[in-house]
């Protein structure tokens, strides 16, 4: 199903996934369903190579859960173009009996009936009861087995987190998201879409260094332990980092006329080099254009008008795309689910940035701005309900007012 820029494939993504070309997508931004969390539809159910019968995520034990995930890794590798980037959004579990999943899968070495009318086996762990099972680090494991280069761990710290019921551990509020890459530079990744912007203390103490080419004395000025660094040489780093350290400034101005290099330069920009730090009438030429964006991101979940078991926030997929997809890019959600990947594709396609709630916490929305998009985007669910509920999110959050559906699809 064609939809906007997008396709949204209904089927299972480990077939359709061999049927793509080698090297064709330039972002992956997924969550595969978590280990024995979720029953799904049961058009979910899926017959493995190895004669397990389950959907992913039902299996027995969490090895068999991470061999079923392999196969479909091991594809998106490569699909991934060598300049791409894979963001995983993976979560844990807790071992135990499965309670009511019990029975959701069979293996045809246990005798069971392919019908699903003699299943009652129960899931069964190497690990003692009520302990974590480390899915993250199992998969985190198995994606270098297959050749992902690990570049981030990041803690997506949901900080509007349900509080839990149980009495004796503290409410998980977080989740991993994994950054990987297929080498070790010269990947694509637009920092300056991301940038988080310096308070105005901070632009003022720059400034001041600057003009002055002021260094404190340690012995007179005293600022509290700082890890063995001394807060005016933070302050010069900073300053450095903004000019290149080489007592120049590199500004970037617009570029027309021709297509840049996109890995030389993400933005759209050439540069243009000045003379020092300030212009003759002695405005800063300093481009402040913030600072690097740590590995906790702190994202609220969003409220979905259509049932999902888990969904993404569009600011999520929103720092994803600003800094992982090249404009013209492709973006692939090989377990797209409620959609958000393709919706927010869409919404940066059609400049609809006051849709996507409180972007500016996420991106530089000022670079995101001037950038034209142009993503093409690939969704692949194997459940129809999920498929369908992409479509609507699309149409009715994206082109409700502006275009027909049968323009669209």
């Amino acid at each position: 199903m064609k939809i906007g820029s997008g396709k949204l494939i209904h089927g299972n993504t480990l077939d359709i996934l061999r049927r793509m070309n080698s090297n064709s997508v330039d972002l992956i931004v997924t969550s595969p369903p978590y280990y024995a969390l979720r029953k799904y539809p049961d058009e979910a159910n899926v017959e493995w190579n190895d004669g397990t019968h389950c959907q992913l995520g039902l299996e027995p034990t969490p090895e068999l859960y991470v061999e079923h995930l392999g196969l479909i890794l091991k594809e998106l590798y490569r699909v991934l173009r060598p300049t791409g980037i894979f963001f995983l959004n993976i979560g844990d579990s807790y071992s135990g009996s499965m309670g009511k999943r019990a029975g959701w899968s069979y293996i045809s070495n246990l005798g069971n009936k392919k019908d699903g009318t003699a299943i009652h086996h129960r899931a069964s762990y190497d690990l003692p009861r009520k302990c974590l099972l480390c899915i993250p680090e199992r998969v985190l494991f198995k994606c270098l087995e297959i050749g992902f280069i690990l570049r981030n761990k990041i803690i997506w710290y949901k900080s509007s987190h349900l509080p839990g019921s149980q009495k004796d551990r503290f409410t998980t509020s977080w989740e991993y998201i994994y950054m990987f890459v297929k080498k070790p530079k010269d990947y694509y990744f637009n920092l300056d879409a991301v940038r988080e912007k310096y308070n105005e203390v901070t632009i003022e103490r720059i400034k001041k260094f600057i003009k002055n080419q002021e260094h404190f004395d340690p012995q007179k000025h005293k600022h509290g332990d700082f890890g063995g660094q001394q807060p005016f040489e933070i302050l010069e780093n900073v300053v450095k980092s903004a000019i290149g350290g080489s007592g120049r400034f590199w500004s970037w101005q617009r570029k027309v006329g021709r297509k840049l290099d996109l890995l030389e330069n993400p933005t759209g920009f050439t540069r243009k080099r000045h003379s020092g730090y300030f212009s003759e009438n002695g405005e800063l030429l300093i481009d402040l254009r913030g600072k690097t964006p740590s590995d906790l991101w702190v994202i609220t979940s969003e409220p979905l008008k259509e049932y999902h078991f888990a969904h993404f926030p569009k600011k999520l997929v929103a720092r994803c795309l600003a800094c992982g997809c090249p404009p013209d890019g492709v973006v692939l959600d090989p377990f797209i689910g409620s959609g958000t990947t393709g919706l927010v594709a869409e919404l940066f396609n059609t400049k609809q940035f006051d849709k996507i709630p409180k972007i500016d916490e996420v991106t530089n929305i000022d670079v995101v701005k001037e950038i034209d998009w142009n993503i093409g985007w690939i969704g692949i669910d194997i459940v129809s309900e999920y498929i369908e509920m992409t479509k609507r999110r699309i149409l009715g959050e994206v082109y409700s007012h502006s275009r027909k559906l049968t323009e669209l699809t």
